[in-house]
């Protein structure tokens, strides 16, 4: 199989010691991956959040970035930096925006578009949006 771009919207929860998100219960942020299938990209970005202290709690809106791209909704002009940003890095994932939440459960608005919660807008969030395959690794691991 020849992989291809998927995209997803994660909420993810603060582990012990995870200084991404602070003071916040959560988060829902973007991630880009190249995967063969929807399996593949969910370990994929399993694997990554584990690597800043978090725990993905739910994955959705999950599909392949073509099919995406391709549709009536507006496309986020994230999404194309996040392409941009793994390109050449088939190992990479890609972390849009986090869009943190400080109460007990998060708050959703819309499909695809926007996340009323606070974003965790921080120069390390950004340094932290694309994390490349660790060298001397097979697949990350």
């Amino acid at each position: 199989m020849n992989k291809q771009l998927w995209i997803g919207l994660a909420e993810v929860r603060p582990l012990p010691g995870c200084k991404l998100l602070e003071e916040a219960k959560g988060a829902y942020v973007h991630v880009m991956a190249w995967a063969n299938d929807v399996n593949e990209f969910r370990n994929a970005v399993i694997l990554r959040v584990a690597e800043l202290a978090l725990q993905l709690a739910d994955l959705r809106e999950i599909e392949p970035w073509a099919i995406r791209n391709s549709g009536d909704d507006p496309i986020r002009d994230e999404f194309f930096e996040m392409q941009n940003r793994i390109r050449d890095d088939i190992e990479s994932v890609a972390f849009g925006r986090f869009h943190a939440w400080f109460q007990d459960q998060p708050v959703t608005e819309s499909k695809h578009l926007a996340v009323n919660n606070q974003p965790v807008d921080k120069a390390r969030a950004a340094q932290s949006a694309h994390l490349p395959q660790k060298a001397g690794t097979k697949n990350g691991k």
